[in-house]
């Protein structure tokens, strides 16, 4: 067994070599045995999908590969032909090399899609999870990958984390539907990756947690690779405050947005930045992006940097002076 698997990892490495020169900038390895790929038609970049492979430690001797495919443009259908087409290139080719061969039929269905109805935005399925995965062949089987009615059992494939379905389920059971105002910013493009960022005022953990479920509402920003967050609210005491922060699996990004709300004093404010990966590494640039979104609705939206108190006293002082005048 330890030789299969000293030999497969030898496959996998020369596999994954031959893949990054293949597709240079879309392909971004996230770990040792998993990577994701974008893929774009040229003519319509609203028909793209990201796929997120993770390969076995018997792949490609004995363990297919597991991937996640996320897009806003397949239909149920495209999806049972990717379904189809992958699990027909595995049993055909089992215990070769087959990761070319699926992207590829991926790319078919993508441009497929794009000639049948190049205008299509709303065909999306019913069965994605609350991070965007529209499909998943995780299922915990060494086979061949899983069918959509499997998936469906599983109720969508990959979740979210055990907290963040707590959350979810809070959100869902309450019953005030009060949501503070949100204002969005514009839209930042750099290098195929778009980031778009939303403000809110709020005084209460729990308007926090409404803001995002609002804010997910929203079938794109739910669809986001990332809702980076960070709020920080005043507290009765004095200089003391409540605050949080959410990577949503951008490492270090709310760490480095709660910090920018230190360092403008922002107060009772919530700020979400979202991000969708564009198939393009952008390193540290992120960071700064993403810091500055929300730097510039802190700025536009000084409302959000007092607390109601400091608004109350600003009120009587313009109403003095028009008494006064």
């Amino acid at each position: 067994m330890e030789a299969d698997v000293s030999k497969c990892m030898e496959l996998q490495k020369e596999e994954l070599v031959a893949l990054s020169s293949i597709y240079e900038d879309s392909i971004l390895q996230l770990s040792e045995n998993s990577f994701e790929l974008s893929l774009v038609c040229e003519d319509n970049c609203w028909w793209s999908m990201t796929i997120r492979i993770t390969l076995p430690s018997l792949y490609p001797l004995l363990q297919p590969p597991l991937y996640q495919i996320f897009s806003e443009c397949f239909t149920d259908d495209d999806l049972l032909k990717i379904n189809q087409g992958v699990d027909e290139i595995w049993s055909e080719y089992k215990g070769e090399c087959v990761l070319f061969m699926w992207i590829e039929k991926c790319r078919e269905i993508l441009q497929e899609g794009n000639a049948r109805n190049p205008t299509q935005q709303e065909s999306l399925i019913s069965k994605e999870d609350p991070n965007g995965v529209l499909y998943d062949n995780d299922l915990g089987t060494n086979d061949s990958p899983s069918t959509i009615e499997a998936m469906a059992k599983q109720q969508g494939g990959n979740v979210a984390s055990s907290e963040r379905q707590e959350v979810m389920t809070e959100f869902l059971g309450s019953q005030d539907t009060c949501v503070p105002e949100i204002i969005s910013g514009e839209t930042i493009i750099d290098r195929k990756s778009i980031f778009q960022g939303h403000i809110a005022y709020v005084e209460t953990e729990e308007e926090v947690r409404k803001v995002i479920l609002k804010l997910k509402e929203n079938r794109k920003i739910a669809r986001a690779t990332h809702n980076i967050m960070a709020y920080r609210i005043a507290s009765s005491r004095k200089d003391t405050f409540h605050q949080d922060c959410d990577d949503d699996g951008e490492n270090e990004a709310g760490g480095r947005l709660m910090h920018l709300l230190q360092i403008m004093n922002a107060k009772n404010v919530v700020v979400v930045v979202s991000r969708w990966y564009g198939g393009i590494h952008l390193g540290p640039d992120r960071f700064k992006i993403i810091n500055n979104c929300a730097r510039d609705l802190i700025v536009k939206s000084t409302i959000f940097t007092e607390t109601k108190e400091q608004k109350a006293t600003t009120n009587k002082k313009k109403m003095k002076k028009c008494r006064k005048n």
